[in-house]
């Protein structure tokens, strides 16, 4: 069903994610413009870090389960498109609000609490969703190269993908304090 892969970086491919996840941010920051003060405040957790890194991997893991598993369908590449697209949105109405709410203060809070996301988890998902969108594209048939796609190597990026949010999981359960409340 799948064989190896051996394609270089198909850079319009990946020009076409980043943009799709760029227009979720610009598109979620949009979105909160009609509010001009927001009460939403910094208050410090009473979880225990334990159960912030089980909160942290089940909030990620599932958007990189659903891109691999996109990458797995004929048409799954619009999938792909739409999850991206959804992340960015994500992030930017978390950047419209915290800037709303604390004007250039919250600008650090936003830097502050997503920093790790923006230095692990953006190019992983990136990384995710150029594979499924490419491979899916390869079911389609809408590439000419005779690439030829490992299932095996497929499940590896998942487990690559897998490792990195346990790590990620791990730095917010030590460095998180605070959140964001209403």
């Amino acid at each position: 069903m799948f064989q190896k892969v051996n394609l270089p970086v198909n850079r319009k491919l990946l020009f076409s994610l980043i943009v799709f996840l760029l227009g979720g941010l610009i598109s979620g920051f949009l979105a909160t413009s009609e509010y001009r003060t927001i009460p939403l405040a910094i208050k410090t957790i009473d979880k225990s870090r334990l159960k912030v890194f089980f909160l942290t991997f089940s909030q990620h893991y599932w958007l990189i389960v659903a891109l691999w598993f996109m990458g797995l369908i004929p048409l799954g590449f619009l999938g792909s498109y739409a999850l991206l697209f959804g992340k960015g949105f994500i992030l930017g109405v978390t950047l419209g609000f915290i800037l709303k709410a604390e004007a250039l203060f919250g600008a650090y809070s936003f830097f502050k609490l997503l920093l790790w996301q923006f230095i692990l988890l953006i190019p992983l998902t990136l990384y995710i969703a150029y594979f499924s969108v490419l491979i899916s594209f390869y079911r389609l048939k809408f590439t000419n190269e005779k690439a030829e796609i490992n299932l095996n190597s497929y499940l590896n990026r998942l487990l690559l993908a897998s490792i990195v949010i346990v790590i990620y999981s791990f730095i917010m359960a030590l460095s998180v304090k605070q959140i964001i409340t209403p």
